[in-house]
């Protein structure tokens, strides 16, 4: 195909062979999907992805240095945190090595229990099965609000 770009400020014309995406076998250790390890371990689901803050990301998001929590960058459709309004990313943020989404919501705490890592949401999920609805604090658009999250199961 022929493409139009925008380099240095001049415009060019460039071919590009299209080709099949090669399969990622190992996700990036900063991005993953809230979900369950197994189906003994079977949690509660929110239905997010998201990525922990790093002080790249405080700094690229001009968000508070001592911030800490989760940039959530993806809402599943028909989740938990779909229907209580969570916000995934939509703007693109390019940092060294990785793509982040930014735009969205950044999840604190839950039930009180400050959220850090993707790990912390997991193990605060393990304590609440579907059905349970739970507080969780959130900062958009640099303020903080709470939010109630009625859990579900993970979908097949």
């Amino acid at each position: 195909i022929e493409l139009t770009i925008l380099r240095d400020g001049d415009e060019a014309e460039i071919s590009v062979t299209l080709g099949a995406r090669p399969e990622r076998k190992v996700a990036p250790p900063q991005q993953e999907e809230e979900q369950p390890d197994s189906e003994e371990s079977r949690q509660a689901w929110l239905g997010i992805s998201g990525v922990a803050l790093t002080s790249e990301l405080v700094e690229a998001l001009e968000l508070p240095a001592e911030l800490k929590g989760i940039l959530v960058q993806r809402v599943e459709h028909g989740s938990p945190a779909h229907a209580a309004g969570l916000k995934g990313g939509f703007v693109p943020l390019p940092l060294v090595g990785q793509r982040v989404m930014a735009g969205g919501d950044v999840i604190l705490a839950i039930e009180g229990t400050k959220i850090v890592v993707l790990g912390s949401l997991r193990e605060v999920l393990d304590d609440h099965e579907a059905g349970d609805e739970i507080s969780v604090s959130l900062l958009r658009d640099n303020e903080e609000i709470e939010v109630t999250v009625t859990l579900a199961d993970q979908p097949e």
